[in-house]
C-alpha cells in the first residue's frame, strides 16, 4: 500500500472514480420531474412542472412566458422532457413558440436540463 500512496497513480484513478460516477445512466419517473426548476443565472427564468402534465415558465422580470404541456419519454435508454409551445428567449422575434425535447440529466444529485451545453447555460431543480 505504501507505493500506492507514494507515487502519483492514486489521482488519475481518484478523477476516474469521480468523473465516472457522475456519468451513470439516469433513470426518472413523471414523479422526480416534478417541481420548479431555475435557470443558471437566472437568465432564463424559473419553469416550473406540475404532476397533471401542465407547465409555466417566467420570465426573470416575473412575467409569464409558456404555459402548456409536458411529456416525460425514454428514448435509446435516456429519459427527455417534451415541451409543447415553448419560447426560449423573451424580446424582439422570440413570439414563435415550439417544441423544446431535452434530455433530463443529474449533476451533484439535482436533475438539470441543459439549454445550451457549450455556454453551460441549465435549468436545475430547486423544489420538489
Amino acid at each position: 500500500m505504501k507505493w500506492f500512496f507514494g507515487s502519483t497513480l492514486w489521482l488519475p484513478l481518484a478523477v476516474f472514480i469521480l468523473v465516472g460516477s457522475g456519468c451513470a445512466k439516469v433513470v426518472v419517473s413523471k414523479s422526480d420531474v416534478v417541481g420548479r426548476y431555475l435557470s443558471k443565472d437566472n437568465e432564463f427564468g424559473s419553469l416550473t412542472l406540475r404532476p397533471d402534465g401542465s407547465y409555466s415558465r417566467e420570465y426573470s422580470d416575473g412575467s409569464v412566458a409558456d404555459v402548456s404541456e409536458w411529456q416525460l419519454e425514454e428514448k435509446n435508454g435516456k429519459f427527455c422532457l417534451t415541451f409543447s409551445d415553448f419560447r426560449m428567449r423573451n424580446g424582439p422575434g422570440t413570439q414563435i413558440s415550439g417544441f423544446w425535447a431535452v434530455e433530463v440529466e443529474k449533476a451533484f444529485g439535482r436533475l438539470r436540463l441543459i439549454i445550451d451545453p457549450d455556454l453551460g447555460d441549465f435549468f436545475e431543480k430547486t423544489t420538489p
